[in-house]
């Protein structure tokens, strides 16, 4: 009987236990302040972890290989499932295709892209082409002499003529009817001497001008190797600037890849070459031979370079000069708009030593000691000019890039891969007249330094002087010099400066009629009226602001009181064992000594 009664007693407190053990960690949430590293260091525990996070609801941790398996998943995408920037060749549609365009580094733009629709321009176009930008291919120098940047660098009319030669293979029916070519990049080249004559922005090329221009040849399609691109690569810089060598200019404008090189024991060899592609540029092995690669080139270079391999163009009118006329056919209008007004070349190709630069030019001497808004490619920068006159453009980008004085002026050509004008190299210096409506402001002046605060009473609290702005001084270079600029007086650091109103001067403006400036040379300020500085009110102390830490605690303890039931659970249930046990075991003593009392 006794022991009945006990089992039940057991039963009953297990059973109250357990209610308790789930209704608690409801009630625990906002008592409880567990610290952060126990609940994660039972998580670890492997088969613990396990238990927990299925009795709290917590998520099992992605292994390493479902990682795998949604990257493979990522990188074999469906047809249907493909999107323009996961799409490969082989699966993409029209409709999910990538655009023309749509590349991911700057100088892949006007590449053709793999698995995009062809051609993709206007097929009602005229065979003609309006460049809105220069297109570079010689300059002059102050000696009288020519260099053919062309033929020793990158430029925008070698990108130019190489992207059009890429976009009408692409868009040929040799390419579209080849099945075996519809998957493989597709790289161009011509050569830097095929560029004959700068073209002057605005100019419409046309078939009777163009030849003026470029030379023209038939194009070629072949199928190369990394190793056999790198092999191009490297005869035609070999001796490309030795005059006597038939190879003297044949650097090579390039589409669809960019390669860098270095002089190695005195002799110019590519030191690498990276593909464009979708997801980025891919670095090419000089020691691949089994990788297939597109090569669209003049046919005089291909006699030259690969006489053992099979030209895939069949159409004999597919020319240079065609595929520059027929751009607008082939390529989309977004596109050719880049290229069109492209004033600088891209960085296709550079030296592996290539960094930014600063250009210099030599200007009349109009004027000096100032700063100018100046425009680099189309976009505006800042150039200064020193007392001397020489204007300096600070932060370009390797390579060359067209620089124009005002939207409209004269374009000027720079570079720091043939030093035209650098200040390493003052015989190519360009030297510039400051065409009218050149603006001009002065050099920002330093700010001097603020005195040492002096020790006050603690009753009046001083007023800070109004800090003077600096004047904006603003200079029109016409034809006439403009006058020097007189420097003010810096008042005393231990009085609040005054302003002084210097009275009205006059600009020249391309040399007729004189301009009113009424603030130039003028200290731009205001003195505040004398007020009586009010007692300042003491403010309530704010709230303290919990640190970041703490804030992280808190969410620590909110997250960890969140997985409660099972740890409290047990815990609860222990203690409630231990009581009921102590309980029937004091019971059990206080019976025996009654019933031992008894006998005696």
């Amino acid at each position: 009987m006794k022991h009945r009664t006990l089992q039940k007693l057991v039963s009953l407190a297990l059973a109250c236990c357990l209610a308790g053990a789930a209704a608690l960690p409801a009630f625990a949430a906002p008592l409880t302040a567990q610290p952060a590293g126990v609940m994660e260091t039972l998580l670890e525990v492997p088969i613990l972890g396990d238990l927990l996070r299925l009795f709290t609801g917590g998520e099992e941790e992605p292994s390493a290989q479902n990682d795998d398996e949604l990257a493979t998943a990522g990188r074999h995408s469906t047809s249907e499932s493909a999107t323009p920037e996961a799409a490969t060749p082989e699966a993409a549609t029209p409709e999910t295709a990538p655009a023309p365009g749509d590349w991911p580094a700057a100088w892949m733009v006007g590449g053709t892209v793999p698995g995009a629709v062809y051609p993709a321009g206007d097929p009602q176009a005229p065979r003609s082409l309006t460049v809105t930008a220069p297109m570079w291919s010689q300059v002059p120098t102050l000696a009288g002499s020519t260099v053919d940047v062309a033929s020793r660098e990158e430029t925008n009319f070698g990108d130019l003529v190489a992207d059009a030669v890429g976009w009408a293979v692409i868009s040929s029916d040799s390419w579209q009817q080849n099945s075996t070519l519809s998957g493989l990049p597709l790289v161009s080249v011509v050569e830097g001497r095929s560029l004959l004559a700068n073209v002057p922005a605005g100019t419409t090329l046309t078939a009777e001008n163009l030849g003026s221009y470029l030379q023209d040849d038939a194009l070629a399609l072949v199928v190369v190797t990394p190793s056999q691109l790198h092999q191009l690569l490297a005869r035609a810089m070999q001796d490309m600037l030795d005059p006597s060598s038939e190879a003297y200019g044949s650097y090579l404008q390039v589409s669809g890849l960019r390669f860098t090189w270095q002089a190695t024991d005195g002799v110019l060899q590519p030191a690498a070459v990276w593909l464009a592609g979708l997801q980025g540029e891919q670095l090419l092995d000089s020691r691949d031979t089994t990788t297939r690669i597109a090569l669209a080139l003049p046919q005089a270079l291909w006699e030259q370079a690969f006489p053992n391999t099979e030209n895939l163009l069949s159409a004999a009118d597919l020319t240079l000069h065609g595929a520059l006329l027929d751009l607008a056919k082939h390529c989309d209008a977004s596109t050719l708009a880049v290229l069109l007004g492209r004033g600088g070349s891209t960085g296709r190709a550079l030296p592996v030593d290539a960094a930014d630069f600063t250009a210099c030019l030599t200007t009349d001497g109009t004027a000096r000691s100032c700063q100018a808004t100046v425009y680099v490619d189309g976009q505006a920068m800042t150039a200064t000019i020193d007392a001397d006159g020489l204007m300096t453009i600070p932060g370009l980008t390797p390579g060359g890039h067209t620089v124009r004085l005002t939207p409209d002026s004269e374009p000027v050509y720079v570079s720091n891969l043939v030093d035209i004008g650098t200040e390493a190299n003052a015989a190519l210096r360009p030297t510039v007249i400051l065409p009218e409506g050149f603006v001009t402001t002065p050099l920002p002046t330093p700010t001097p330094a603020e005195p040492a605060p002096t020790a006050a009473p603690a009753a009046p609290q001083p007023t800070p002087a109004a800090p003077t702005p600096t004047p904006a001084i603003v200079t029109v270079t016409g034809t006439a010099a403009p006058p020097a600029a007189t420097p003010t007086p810096v008042p005393p650091a231990s009085s609040a400066p005054v302003p002084t109103h210097a009275p009205a001067t006059t600009r020249p403006s391309g040399g007729s009629g004189q301009v009113e400036d009424p603030l130039a040379g003028t200290i731009i300020g205001t003195t505040p009226a004398p007020t009586l500085t009010p007692t300042a009110t003491p403010q309530p102390t704010p709230a303290p602001t919990p640190s970041p830490e703490e804030a992280a605690q808190a969410e620590q303890t909110a997250k960890t009181s969140a997985r409660l039931p099972l740890y409290v659970g047990i815990a609860v249930l222990a203690l409630g064992v231990v009581i009921v046990a102590v309980t029937l075991v004091r019971r059990r003593l206080e019976e025996g000594k009654g019933s031992h009392y008894h006998k005696h």
